[in-house]
């Protein structure tokens, strides 16, 4: 086991991986529009053949160090993914599932200190091909992962160990913020 650190780019928020390892996840790259237009929402220029570089794992695996009070929750629509950001340098930061019993979240690989620890890259996903079709590389081996990943969680208890929600009430501990409809869309 080893820990990989992680932090905004001001360096007000700061934290760790408990374990950075492919067994404690899935260091995946997603081209889906939304996770681009996250990027582009927070002036994260992006070329457009890439995607944006993340490690799958459970909320469990994710500590914060320093600057937990900055730590702000953005969705790019009321029923969208959780994305969570640093609120003193808007740094986007991880994706979480939207409730607790659900203990999936990703951190964004770019705010890493060093990647290699995670191992390569064994999914891509929403990649769009010469024909303009999206397709998934790796996509059985990522859910049977998550399914693992989140159902020891589940079964051990350990879903209840997270930096996003307050247990107890099953709220985030920020409060979202949604972004305009045209928020990180080109044009806008």
């Amino acid at each position: 086991m080893s820990d990989l650190r992680f932090s905004c780019t001001c360096g007000a928020l700061t934290g760790h991986l408990v374990e950075a390892s492919p067994r404690a996840g899935a260091h995946v790259i997603c081209h889906c529009e939304d996770c681009r237009r996250t990027l582009a929402y927070y002036n994260i220029p992006l070329p457009a053949d890439e995607g944006v570089g993340l490690f799958q794992t459970n909320p469990d695996n994710i500590r914060i160090d320093t600057g937990r009070r900055y730590l702000g929750l953005m969705r790019l629509s009321p029923r969208g993914l959780f994305r969570w950001y640093a609120t003193c340098c808007n740094t986007p930061l991880f994706n979480s599932s939207t409730r607790p019993r659900f203990p999936f979240s990703s951190v964004l690989t770019r705010n890493m200190v060093d990647t290699d620890p995670l191992g390569p890259v064994v999914g891509q996903v929403f990649k769009r091909g010469p024909n303009g079709k999206t397709r998934h590389q790796g996509m059985g081996r990522l859910v049977a992962g998550m399914m693992l990943r989140t159902g020891s969680a589940l079964i051990t208890g350990k879903w209840r160990q997270t930096p996003f929600f307050n247990i107890e009430t099953g709220e985030p501990v920020a409060t979202p913020v949604i972004a305009p409809k045209d928020a990180g869309r080109a044009g806008s």
